[in-house]
């Protein structure tokens, strides 16, 4: 299974980590595995972060819109991370704790594992195609 490529943009590690969370809660065979919930967990909890981060970071339309934005991104600023650092952290997660995990879990019980592994992995390789298609 691939890793995520950390070139990936914040907006498709968001668009990524919210398909792994539905694919997750759509497989109620890997539902009792005490591992894998807490990561995913973690995957669901910085992807709202993200998605949060995201949203505060868009380019307002006008002039007024912009002065009201500067003042909430930088109370948000404040308050929590910037998109790149919360898309470093939830690459990390899904590289670091779930491809290795789903990758040996889908060795040791393929029967439980496989299919959820499968769909991770093609949603992975789904991203990192799109960066390889911008590098081009």
């Amino acid at each position: 299974m691939n890793k995520l490529n950390a070139k990936t943009r914040a907006t498709e590690v968001d668009a990524l980590s919210d398909a792994l969370v539905r694919l997750y809660k759509a497989d109620a065979g890997v539902a009792d595995d005490a591992f894998l919930k807490t990561v995913m967990e973690d995957v669901d909890l910085l992807s709202a972060h993200l998605t949060t981060a995201i949203k505060q970071d868009k380019v307002p339309g006008s002039l007024m819109d912009a002065d009201s934005a500067r003042v909430e991104r930088a109370a948000a600023g404040a308050q929590g991370e910037s998109a790149s650092s919360l898309k470093k952290l939830l690459v990390g997660v899904i590289n670091d704790k779930l491809v290795p995990y789903l990758s040996a879990m889908a060795l040791a019980n393929a029967s439980v594992y496989s299919r959820f592994a499968a769909k991770a992995e093609e949603e992975i390789s789904r991203a990192n195609e799109t960066v390889a298609r911008r590098g081009k």
